[in-house]
């Protein structure tokens, strides 16, 4: 293999890694979305529970 087919198989590489990289990034930020969402429902369900204990102890 001489030098040109050996860079041209490092950039071949190189470009599959990009990619992978990329494809990565992209499931990261989906996790930290989904979970930013669930952080926010909970809180929303925290707050609704926190509204009904009051009327939940007069009975």
């Amino acid at each position: 293999m001489n030098a040109d087919e050996r860079l041209d198989a490092i950039e071949e590489r190189l470009m599959r890694l990009q990619h992978d990289l990329e494809q990565l990034d992209a499931t990261v930020q989906g996790q930290a979305a989904a979970h930013d969402r669930l952080a926010q429902r909970c809180e929303r369900l925290e707050q609704r529970l926190a509204k009904l204990e009051p009327e939940g102890d007069s009975d």
